[in-house]
């Protein structure tokens, strides 16, 4: 039943840069994570009604014990299971969307801490002064104190001059 979303969200988490894939990863999370909310709700919501009934049924049957054998006491024993199983379905569809979110923060820390992307996407090792595919400086240098800054920085990390 999972296994075809579980290939999906293995593809989209393969290549969590490509903008159109965080947008379908984005909208899946949020419908696995919504309807996975709902189910263990529900579930939990049934199982924990169905004990509470079995109890008081049970109580209630046990002391007017006529001799007959009580089968209403089985009705919510039994309806426990369908709620469980909506239970473990909810938990699943919440794992999944779980791994999507956990799988794209992975990758965004990853591709921060690890690697560098150039604003025009394309991946910059520290050795690079200008970005290889569109030539933007990949570092600025302070002109007072000559901090090596990041290329998005308007003020030196340094000393806090103005940075052009």
């Amino acid at each position: 039943m999972f296994s075809g979303l579980k290939e999906t969200i293995l593809k989209l988490n393969s290549d969590i840069s490509n903008v159109a894939n965080q947008e379908r990863a984005k909208q899946l999370r949020k419908k696995l994570l919504k309807w996975g909310g709902i189910l263990l709700g529900v579930g939990l919501l049934g199982v924990f009604t169905c004990f509470i009934l079995f109890a008081v049924f049970g109580i209630t049957m046990v002391a007017n014990f006529n001799g007959g054998f009580p089968v209403l006491i089985f009705i919510p024993f039994f309806l426990i299971i369908p709620f469980a199983l909506v239970v473990a379905c909810g938990a699943v569809l919440l794992k999944l969307g779980l791994s999507i979110l956990i799988a794209g923060a992975t990758t965004k820390f990853i591709d921060n801490s690890l690697n560098q992307r150039c604003s025009c996407g394309n991946m910059i090792s520290s050795k690079d002064k200008f970005c290889p595919k569109c030539g933007k400086p990949v570092k600025k240098f302070c002109p007072k104190c000559n901090y090596e800054n990041e290329s998005e920085s308007q003020f030196c990390s340094n000393c806090g001059e103005k940075l052009n």
